[in-house]
């Protein structure tokens, strides 16, 4: 797989859009980063795909970030990992070529500095 541009990548002619998620999120969240199949081989289309999935993406984790930092301690988080995961979907969906993500085996570890992390951003 090679690098072309930030997020953009390369393999056997095909384009992909590939992005991390912040660590602080990881242990939230069923998966460290999402690949999407662009489904084209033209490097000017693949670009603009890119900034499009990267712009709703970014999008996609304030808003996150922001429904966390909303809750309580003593609330649970599932409702809003729940709107994030079927937000990636839409965007996978929508721009992608692949089969939906299944994000339903969800497993978490206990995060006691979530709270903190996010707010100190």
């Amino acid at each position: 797989m090679k690098g072309i541009e930030r997020h953009l990548y390369s393999r056997k002619g095909y384009y992909y859009f590939r992005k991390s998620f912040p660590r602080n999120l990881h242990f939230l969240l069923p998966c460290k980063e999402i690949w999407i199949g662009l489904n084209t081989q033209d490097l000017g289309k693949a670009r603009i795909l890119s900034v499009q999935i990267d712009y709703e993406f970014s999008n996609l984790l304030d808003k996150l970030k922001g429904d966390l930092r909303e809750l309580l301690p003593e609330q649970s988080t599932d409702k809003a990992i729940h709107d994030c995961v079927t937000a990636i979907n839409k965007i996978k969906d929508s721009y992608g070529y692949e089969m939906p993500a299944r994000y339903d085996h969800i497993k978490r570890q206990k995060g006691e500095n979530l709270f903190e992390e996010i707010l100190s951003q």
